[in-house]
């Protein structure tokens, strides 16, 4: 996920609303430092962002053999570097963008969790095309998500 946010505020939302834990944090990439950020993100000479990952809670801090799949990675900007905004793109039916999905054991504790944040268009708790019962939502820095319910 790429986000323009100097204060680390969006973060707490994934640590503590969706309950991830931070794996990695405050890792700096510069236009010095990466080749590839350079060619990726168009960086210019002194530019770079800042990368913290996010790990599922079950996963262990200090153990990388008891690290579970699918780390999420946040690239955050700071707001001197321009970024166009492609939210209107991220939303179910658009081709392009990223929508994230989370399974959760408690979907009611997470659904209340949620509604307290600062997160936008909650829907009701449903029940997906599947039968599971899930709620999506637009998180605090502007992507897409939807909760399922699932027997952890």
């Amino acid at each position: 996920m790429v986000i323009q946010d100097d204060s680390k505020e969006m973060l707490l939302f994934y640590e503590e609303v969706l309950g991830l834990i931070r794996a990695r944090d405050d890792v700096e990439t510069t236009f010095e430092s990466s080749l590839a950020g350079r060619e990726i993100f168009k960086l210019q000479s002194g530019e770079g962002f800042v990368v913290t990952a996010f790990d599922d809670p079950r996963s262990s801090k200090t153990d990388f053999q008891a690290a579970r799949s699918g780390r999420l990675y946040i690239l955050r900007f700071p707001s001197s570097i321009a970024l166009g905004d492609r939210f209107e793109r991220a939303n179910p039916g658009c081709l392009g963008m990223s929508l994230y999905t989370y399974r959760v054991s408690s979907i009611a504790e997470y659904f209340q969790r949620v509604k307290a944040s600062n997160a936008q268009k909650i829907t009701e708790i449903v029940a997906n095309e599947f039968g599971e019962q899930s709620f999506s939502f637009i998180a605090p820095d502007g992507y897409f998500w939807t909760l399922i319910e699932s027997g952890l």
